[in-house]
């Protein structure tokens, strides 16, 4: 055992019942005294946590009851732990979570808290997981036994040092501007890098360091793409020659031949070529992408005019620029100048660092931990990152609000008078360069639709648009063309204009004119300021009271929100009056902030160009939040001033008590009609979920879609072979009695049978948490563990738990009808609990459904089938998928409708069955795919 030499250590690691520590218990205990040089000494126990080990506990530690049932109480361990660690600072991966736990339980540890995962965030930028056992990955740290105190200790304790290493590789100057931005919070971490530098003493002063901003060289240029003076078009069959040839020499891995990839390649020549409009639903399978990227390119590299491809998420962005177009490019190796091909992707201006911001952030101490830790991450990642793109960075929900004073969404930015865009370093103008000069620019339907609700200026100009995932189009153009105001986000404005602890602009601006010049007549606003805010503050609290007051008169039970939607018939009832007394009440004080920050801006202004970045930064973020005041009254002013027909306006209060304001278009068809059908030479439209009942009618309806060739392309997978539809005949109907109770046994008994493998979706947060309770502690004592969304984690954690251990039950709604790919054996049930009908309280469906002569069937039928599609198409993913896809809504036999989802299908293996079937069936058909695979395996 090595002698003590320089600070000792101890790394620290739990294993526990569960995660919060009023309710579940410490059942393992396992801890490494060390320094630099080696351990010095080593602690493991089990705890008796006096309960049962839940079953999911069981699978990932190993550890059972009976273990458990002789080892000694936490009272009995806590003196022994407390003299282990003494007062050294505890070291540990997400260590404020075992610190709760012993905290609770009575255990005192008096050290300073050094958490690796924080460690990491912070200065390991190039790591993509900070778990545990990625950061082992990461640093080839031997992970042999994970999920055991003492393993998960030792493997901490090696991060640990790992990570010291890193932090003493960098720069001292940066280690001292750390320092200096963490000198007004409570930081454990600045005891570390206080050690690194020599402590606090050895502190360069702020006069001494270079605050010198992003010094990286401009974006290259590169020439806009301009059309040819003659048009040459894309031979249909052109694209797929190109496909096959570099199918078969290997450019595509794991390449079939499809001959839906081939035709829907050939649909999208023609509509770009002929300048027409394109739907074309493709299956699960179909390849999409490369069939209308490959074609995309060759007209716009052949004809020099752009391709604009629009997907639903910032991630399916992401892996076509990072994916399917490196593959593109492999495909058309031998096409003429393919090496020329500019490829980019553009995002809203939130996505982007701005420089200007993020300079005179630094010069000053951060105002809580979340700004810190941002400014910290910006430290080491600013002078690497070719783009500023907050993708390349893990930012955490409670960080979002740091980010955005971080951010260049300030509108007027690339025209103001800030000197990185002067230099041309500025992100968001290198951003908007690559989009001008790119053949194909990949942008998301958020900002699709910003540039539409802007009337151009947004994105370059374009003529060619592809649309996939183009199912949610109209659902973002809702959101796009909408408006909502809450109190959290009204205080979140108020609070960044006159913040507490002068973290807010009025804060920011009387620094300002203590230390810079031409901030002159800046003091008497600043005081205005901070007395309207205050005023807006209160009146903000009673408007929203008044709403809730509304709300509670005559709202309507959602799922999780209660919502009253604002017609005619609600204004004129006699509580409305007050409701309007109230809003003039905020209104007075936001108008008056919007005049008074405009003032502030012509203030600073004076300064002309002698102002220093300081006060640059501060002139874009006083002329932002004008606009946002501006914006905020204005939008709020429309909902309650008067009633506008053409609009959608409703209130909402969520579980834990947020109101909102909100109004949306009662139509998005004519907007999208006109300003985006209208508009382009050619529009394709692409999802494998755009048909209901096999027609497009009700998709382009919703869209102002009026002309334009239509393609449907089955899935080129076996899907009689792959899928059982299982149907109960003698099911209650979902308003029956005894339904909810049956949806439990059935899920429950179906989940069992596929030894867990399973997917259940609900349409209603309230059914999914009633069946978690139910079934989950019955399944669990089988070994199948029961994990629900939102009860034990996001969606992508569950996700990775179901990959990770396919003995499970994963209960999901809203997101998980969608987008959610598991392929292979990791799901193979796939449970529909009840249809998917939209809400009739909901007051977008409902304003919405009163344009219909039959609401039911050319409304509520065709949505709701377009999101049963989208559920079903969960299961299978891969071509050698194979399941059960079990709907627990006899509706589907009963109604006349039912026939409707059943057609919308692909053709499957289809059995109507007594319910007491379900999991024979389920358990059967998965038994012969098994067998099946086994026959075929070579001996």
């Amino acid at each position: 055992m090595p002698e003590a030499s320089g600070p000792v250590y101890v790394a620290l690691d739990l294993e526990t019942t569960g995660t919060n520590p009023q309710n579940d218990r410490i059942v393992e205990i396992g801890a490494v005294k060390f320094t630099r040089e080696g351990v010095l000494d080593t602690y493991q126990a089990l705890v008796n946590p006096g309960r049962a080990l839940p079953y999911r506990v069981q699978v990932l530690t190993g550890i059972s009851d009976a273990e458990l049932a002789a080892a000694p109480r936490i009272e009995i361990v806590a003196a022994d732990i407390e003299g282990f660690a003494g007062d050294h600072p505890i070291v540990g991966q997400s260590i404020q979570f075992d610190l709760s736990f012993l905290k609770y339980a009575g255990v005192h540890l008096p050290g300073l808290p050094y958490d690796t995962f924080e460690i990491a965030s912070l200065f390991l930028p190039e790591a993509r997981d900070y778990g545990l056992k990625g950061l082992a990955s990461f640093f080839e740290i031997p992970l042999p036994v994970h999920h055991r105190a003492l393993s998960d200790a030792e493997a901490a304790r090696a991060i640990f040092l790992a990570l010291r290493d890193r932090l003493e590789q960098l720069p001292a100057g940066l280690l001292h501007e750390v320092l200096r931005l963490s000198s007004e919070v409570d930081w454990p971490l600045a005891r570390l890098l206080e050690e690194l530098v020599g402590g606090p003493q050895a502190l360069i002063p702020l006069e001494a360091q270079a605050l010198d901003g992003y010094t990286a060289p401009a974006a290259d240029e590169a020439p806009d793409i301009a059309p040819v003076d003659r048009r040459t078009p894309i031979a249909p069959s052109e694209a797929g020659r190109y496909l096959r040839t570099a199918g078969r020499e290997g450019a595509i891995e794991d390449f079939e031949d499809r001959p839906q990839q081939l035709e829907m390649a050939e649909a999208v020549s023609r509509a770009l070529s002929d300048g027409h409009h394109l739907a074309v639903e493709a299956g699960t399978g179909t390849g999409k992408s490369l069939a209308y990227l490959t074609p995309a390119v060759l007209h716009s590299m052949r004809n020099g005019e752009k391709v604009v491809i629009s997907t639903d998420t910032i991630g399916l962005q992401e892996q076509l620029i990072g994916k399917d177009i490196p593959t593109v490019r492999k495909v058309l190796a031998d096409a003429p100048a393919i090496a020329d091909l500019r490829a980019t992707t553009l995002k809203g201006r939130r996505n982007y660092l701005c420089l200007l911001r993020w300079s005179q952030a630094r010069r000053r101490p951060a105002a809580d931990l979340y700004e810190l830790a941002m400014l910290i991450r910006l430290l080491i990642w600013a002078p690497r990152t070719q783009t500023g793109d907050r993708a390349e960075l893990n930012i955490s929900q409670p960080e979002d609000q740091a980010w955005d004073r971080l951010s260049a969404q300030n509108e007027n930015c690339l025209a103001g008078p800030c000197q990185y865009v002067k230099q041309g370093t500025c992100f968001l103008l290198r951003a908007r360069k690559r989009a001008e000069s790119a053949h194909l620019l990949v942008v998301n339907h958020a900002l699709l639709l910003s540039d539409l609700a802007a009337e151009g200026g947004v994105l370059p100009s374009y003529g060619y648009l592809v649309v996939d995932e183009a199912h949610n189009l109209e659902e973002e153009a809702t959101r796009s063309f909408g408006f909502e105001a809450s109190r959290t986000g009204i205080e979140d404005l108020l609070t960044s204009i006159a913040g507490r602890k002068s973290a807010g602009l009025t804060g920011l601006v009387r620094a300002l004119t203590r230390t810079s010049s031409g901030t002159d007549g800046a003091t008497e606003l600043l005081d205005e300021l901070d007395v309207l805010v205050a005023q807006a503050d209160s009146a903000a609290e009673s408007f929203f009271q008044g709403l809730k007051d509304l709300i509670d008169e005559g709202g309507a039970e959602g799922d999780g929100e209660r919502q009253l939607s604002l017609t005619s018939g609600t204004r004129a009832q006699p509580s409305w009056s007050r409701v309007e007394v109230l809003w003039d009440n905020l209104a007075a004080p936001l108008y008056q902030i919007e005049e008074r920050l405009l003032k502030l801006f012509a203030a600073l202004l004076q300064g002309g160009p002698a102002r220093g970045p300081e006060v640059e930064a501060v002139v874009m973020q006083v002329d932002a939040a004008a606009s946002q005041i501006h914006d905020l009254a204005d939008g709020l002013n429309a909902i309650i001033s008067r009633h506008d027909p053409e609009q959608i306006a409703w209130l909402s209060i969520t579980r834990r008590g947020d109101i909102s304001v909100s109004s949306a278009p009662l139509s998005v068809s004519t907007i999208l009609g006109q300003q985006l059908f209208d508009q382009k030479q050619s529009v394709v439209l692409t999802s494998a979920t755009l048909t209901a009942a096999g027609s497009f009618d009700y998709l382009k309806q919703r869209v102002g879609l009026e002309s334009g060739e239509e393609l449907l392309l089955d899935s080129p997978f076996d899907f009689k072979k792959a899928v059982q539809l299982l149907l109960p005949t003698d099911f209650p109907e979902p308003h029956e009695p005894g339904y909810q109770a049956a949806c439990e046994e059935a899920i429950s008994e179906v989940a069992e049978a596929s030894d867990g493998r399973t997917l259940a979706l609900f349409t209603s947060h309230s059914a999914l948490r009633a069946t978690y309770h139910s079934i989950r502690s019955g399944l669990e004592e089988k070994g199948i563990q029961v994990l629900a969304q939102s009860l034990d984690g996001t969606a992508r954690q569950l996700i990775t738990a179901l990959k990770e251990s396919h003995r499970t039950l994963l209960l999901g709604t809203a997101s998980f009808w969608e987008g959610v790919d598991i392929a292979g054996e990791a799901l193979s049930t796939l449970v529909i609990a009840r249809l998917p009908f939209p809400v009739p309280v909901d007051p977008i469906f409902a304003a919405r459904s009163e344009l219909y002569d039959d609401p039911f069937n050319q409304f509520a039928l065709p949505q709701a089938i377009l999101r049963f599609k989208q559920g079903f198409g969960r299961l299978i993913r891969h071509r050698d998928d194979r399941g059960s896809v079990v709907v627990l809504d006899r509706r589907l036999l009963s109604k006349s409708y039912g026939e409707a989802f059943l057609n919308s299908l692909p053709d499957c293996s289809m059995s109507r069955l007594p319910r007491r079937d379900l999991a024979e069936s389920v358990g059967r058909w998965l038994a012969a795919g098994s067998n099946a695979e086994l026959a075929a395996a070579p001996s």
